[in-house]
């Protein structure tokens, strides 16, 4: 009994929102009127995630092996779950919402926001473009290390714990509002970048392989990448700056890549700060209830 007991007050923040998320997809499929074809293979992973997490977190103090894996586990959890949204985004409601991102695409910009930057911007600047969408892969882990050496584990845990926080809204928003990608649903797009250089191939080659069918409002490429900008911002402002900047032409590159529609990259933005405020009025919480008890 004082197993189960003695691990669930060992659970840090980032493990109770991971146990969250997926207990919620569990009951989703259990619940839905559209179960896929993959409900079962699913439920088996994720009942299988849900005893590792537990089991990390028991032994986690007893081994450093254990110790790091109970750090960063989440970032290896993500592609896996993210994986599965060719299978859910459609579990609760059979129906894709891109005509309205489209259409906010041909307001904004008369037609594809795609074209709209190709005839605007130079080769050599659709090329940063390409480089700013895959630093993504180096920023989440860059962050974490960043945050390991000022203070372990309190600021690694608060900044995993956004992140999940930021990346888990992502995936319930995934289910709640499907959408796919001009990718899928404008792939003569695909056909405008160019083939040659270095940055647009690398990610060409990466979406080829971790693409899924959906899964593109809001985007959880835009919304994490500035969730550790907010992360960074307190603690390393000069380094922040500079993210700011290679995050902002993150947020253009995933239209300028054909990824996402100018709607699912506001929507990532308005996400990130959203969680942001939150998390800074629960820190000013928490600072107010330590000064009075003080």
């Amino acid at each position: 009994m004082n197993f189960p007991i003695n691990t669930f007050r060992q659970l840090r923040p980032y493990d109770k929102l991971t146990l969250g998320y997926l207990l919620i997809v569990l009951l989703l499929l259990a619940l839905s009127p559209n179960r896929p074809a993959a409900a079962g293979r699913i439920a088996v992973v994720h009942v299988a995630a849900i005893l590792l997490i537990l089991l990390i977190t028991k032994f986690a103090d007893r081994s450093r092996v254990l110790q790091v894996v109970h750090d960063l586990y989440p970032m290896a959890l993500f592609m896996a779950l993210f994986s599965e949204f060719t299978h859910l985004t459609t579990v609760l409601f059979p129906h894709w919402l891109e005509p309205l991102l489209i259409k906010f695409d041909g307001w904004m910009f008369g037609g594809s926001p795609q074209h709209w930057t190709i005839t605007h911007f130079s080769p050599v600047t659709l090329e940063f473009l390409a480089f700013a969408y895959w630093s993504y892969y180096l920023i989440i882990p860059a962050t974490l290390f960043l945050v390991y050496h000022k203070n372990y584990p309190h600021e690694l845990i608060a900044t995993t714990t956004r992140m999940c926080l930021t990346m888990y809204a992502c995936y319930v928003l995934f289910i709640l509002l499907p959408a796919r990608g001009p990718q899928d649903v404008l792939p003569a797009n695909g056909a405008l970048m160019s083939k040659n250089g270095l940055f647009t191939n690398m990610v060409r080659t990466i979406q080829s392989y971790g693409s899924v069918h959906g899964a593109a409002f809001p985007s959880s490429h835009v919304a994490v990448a500035w969730a550790m900008f907010f992360a960074l911002q307190r603690l390393y402002p000069k380094i922040a700056l500079f993210a700011a900047l290679l995050i902002t032409a993150l947020t253009l590159s995933v239209i300028t890549m054909g990824y996402h529609f100018s709607l699912d990259a506001i929507g990532g933005v308005v996400l990130a700060i959203g969680v942001n405020s939150a998390w800074r009025q629960k820190e000013d919480r928490t600072k107010l209830e330590t000064q009075m008890n003080h």
